[in-house]
């Protein structure tokens, strides 16, 4: 019999870099020799036909290991952040794989499964995988890495199917900043993505079963400690950043882009909160990486805004305006910022970016900080940035002040901050319309520098008139 708190970190890795991640420096280093195990599991879910179990947290399986051991086992509802989850797990072996009920209240559970489920349970569905695993030996703890692959299939939907390839980093002994700081490093050498469903929420989905998963909602603590407030706010952002890379490599479209730069806005704040506390290279890393995801997310931005403005003076002037060359560079350039885009998604970007940014803050203390509160820091860097906005000349710095003051205030509770917010909303506008139409007006001499073509002068001199008036 075991009971013990399951803290490990899911991750989608492809084949290929798979077999890149396995032959790096990375991985050689800390893997345990002869420590190679090859399993074949098979793990069936059960429930009651009105899912009681499901209603009460509580996921129940029973696994054939393969090897002539069986192992009954609950899970209560996981704690997800940035792929990493963190649950009670109650294991109870048995003679065969058939379910067992009772036993789990002296695990730890404090009460048996048969006082919810009195006539028993049904299978729902069953996970099988081959699973390699290896021991991992890093500095101040011990990892099990076990790479599956298989399938999700149930009696109940005979023809679907849900296939399983998938990392998992299983935390055994130690602290969990080493397995951070690894999955960090991991992201530099191979893109990594996320599932951020466990094997039985995905055995629900295909069941059209909702997993009743929420996302994480923090409530910041004015007068906690800072790192702490931190590190929960980046993982809020950074789990919404990893769902979006994963919808990013499916289709880029302006409504997701725009959620990007939002969610990316709001990362850079409280990266730049800390920054001057705690300078580490995974803070530069991320602030740099975010920085070029940033860039090409303004890029696409500035595109299908302009193709707007062109679209609006082509319905005005389609007599004269009758071959349209600049409409095609400009859709030509758009489907080059999706693609780019798209490849910074396809290499793990925004993955590198908050693992990068999840170990800076979870790794090391931060000198003094057990005297550090919100309210003192978050008072300090909001002035700074107003004061900076004020000075500054170029509109884009300014922007970029106030956007963090509006990001960072608006996180924060309480009317005070939300006045600021609200102050900060309305200068940004402006200055948004400054930025945009120069990045437009950039473009456009971009568009003509060393062109021949006539057609596409005179249109961009259209485009260029109507910026200039407008501005």
């Amino acid at each position: 019999m075991q009971k013990n708190v399951e803290i490990e970190m899911k991750l989608v890795i492809g084949k290929k870099d798979l077999k890149t991640l396995l032959a790096s420096e990375l991985f050689q280093e800390v893997v345990r020799n002869e420590s190679k195990g090859l399993h074949h599991l098979v793990s069936t879910y059960y429930d009651t036909g009105d899912m009681v179990l499901k209603k009460a947290g509580i996921a129940y399986r029973v696994r054939d290991k393969g090897d002539g051991a069986f192992e009954a086992t609950v899970k209560t509802a996981q704690k997800s952040s940035s792929g990493l989850s963190q649950r009670l797990e109650l294991n109870l072996p048995l003679t065969e794989a058939q379910p067992v009920l009772e036993g789990f209240g002296a695990l730890g559970l404090g009460y048996e499964l048969t006082e919810l489920a009195p006539e028993g349970v049904e299978p729902l569905f069953t996970v099988e995988v081959d699973r390699t695993t290896y021991i991992l030996d890093l500095p101040g703890a011990v990892v099990e890495m076990a790479l599956d692959q298989g399938k999700i299939t149930s009696p109940r939907q005979k023809k679907a199917k849900d296939v399983i390839a998938e990392v998992e980093l299983e935390l055994l002994e130690g602290e969990l900043a080493p397995l951070l700081r690894f999955v960090a490093d991991i992201t530099t050498v191979v893109p990594v993505f996320v599932e951020k469903r466990s094997k039985f929420a995905r055995g629900l989905a295909l069941l059209g079963i909702a997993s009743d998963v929420r996302p994480a909602k923090v409530k910041v603590d004015m007068q906690a400690n800072v790192r702490q407030q931190m590190l929960e706010l980046v993982q809020q952002r950074g789990d919404v950043l990893l769902l979006l890379q994963n919808e990013l490599l499916q289709t880029v479209e302006p409504a997701k882009v725009a959620d990007l730069q939002k969610q990316l806005l709001y990362l850079q704040s409280y990266l730049a909160l800390g920054a001057e506390l705690a300078a580490t290279p995974q803070l530069d890393v991320a602030r740099a990486v975010a920085a070029e995801i940033a860039t090409l997310a303004e890029k696409y931005h500035t595109l299908a805004e302009l193709g707007k403005i062109w679209r609006k003076i082509l319905l005005r002037g389609s007599d004269i305006l009758d071959n349209n060359v600049l409409g095609k560079k400009i859709a030509q350039e758009e489907l080059a910022a999706k693609k780019n885009l798209q490849e910074m998604a396809q290499k793990g970007k925004l993955s590198q970016v908050v693992y990068q940014a999840v170990c800076w803050l979870a790794v090391q203390t931060w000198q003094n900080e057990e005297y550090l509160e919100m309210a003192s820091l978050a008072r300090c860097k909001l002035k700074s940035w107003q004061e900076a906005a004020e000075e500054a000349d170029e509109p884009k710095v300014v922007l970029n002040c106030l956007q963090y003051v509006y990001c960072l205030s608006r996180t924060l509770p309480g009317k005070a901050y939300s006045k600021i917010a609200d102050e900060a909303k309305k200068s940004r506008r402006k200055q948004q319309e400054l930025v945009d139409t120069e990045a437009m007006l950039q473009l456009m001499q971009d568009f003509t520098h060393g062109s021949n073509s006539r057609i596409l002068t005179r249109d961009a001199g259209v485009i260029m008139g109507w910026l200039w008036a407008a501005k």
